[in-house]
């Protein structure tokens, strides 16, 4: 795939993931699903992840991709849980959901790497 295109398809998921987790709560369906959530978050985040090791790197696999995958990947989670406590999207900061957004980036380096050998 041509690299632009997958800088393109990157920048898009950043885009609709931020304006996913920032839509007011009250947009957001009622799931009764005890820990739907957090799994969502940790599929999410698992997918910004590997979308970032797979588009954005020449050499995926060396420690210095994967280090900036996950700090953008953390740092992006934090930055949109710290948003979401703004008046517009009538959301709160929850710890939790900073964790299983960790969780799914971890998991999503571990699956590209496991796909990629």
């Amino acid at each position: 795939m041509n690299n632009s295109l997958g800088k393109i398809i990157f920048f898009s998921y950043c885009l609709l993931l931020m304006g996913t987790l920032l839509a007011p709560s009250s947009n957001i369906p009622k799931v009764e699903i005890i820990g739907f959530d957090k799994l969502a978050h940790v599929i999410v985040f698992g997918i910004l992840s590997f979308l970032m090791l797979k588009f954005w790197f020449r050499n995926e696999s060396d420690r210095k991709s994967i280090s900036y995958t996950f700090y953008f990947s953390v740092s992006y989670g934090i930055l949109l849980e710290i948003l979401q406590r703004s008046s517009f999207s009538q959301r709160e900061f929850d710890i939790f959901d900073l964790c299983a957004n960790i969780i799914g980036a971890i998991a999503g380096i571990t699956v590209f790497l496991i796909f990629k050998k």
